[in-house]
């Protein structure tokens, strides 16, 4: 892989969470999983906002983002070594995490 396309080479915030909006859609892809990957791609201007709107507050809580972005590599690592087990597990880590930063977040209203 072209480390100039990865998250981790990416040093703007706003290009490292549009390659975050990416993954996720490939890994949907990788999956098979065509209704997962129709919604992600139906709702893409959502999903943008959404991980957007996350690594923005956690960068300015954490002045990094790079809690998510090892959770990232550890999801790809498992789903390269073909271990569903261990990319189920980062994937419930990943989800638990960004789930407790949503909650964290304060509400528009």
């Amino acid at each position: 892989m072209d480390d100039s396309c990865t998250v981790d080479a990416a040093e703007d915030e706003k290009i490292r969470g549009k390659l975050d909006c990416e993954l996720h859609q490939k890994i949907a892809k990788i999956a098979d999983n065509p209704m997962i990957y129709s919604i992600l791609a139906a709702a893409d201007q959502l999903t943008e906002n959404i991980v957007s709107g996350t690594r923005d507050y956690i960068m300015k809580k954490n002045n990094s983002a790079r809690e998510v972005d090892e959770q990232h590599h550890r999801l790809v690592e498992a789903i390269i070594n073909g271990d569903a087990e261990q990319a189920k597990r980062c994937m419930s880590e990943h989800m638990d995490t960004i789930e407790r930063y949503m909650e964290e977040m304060p509400k528009k209203s």
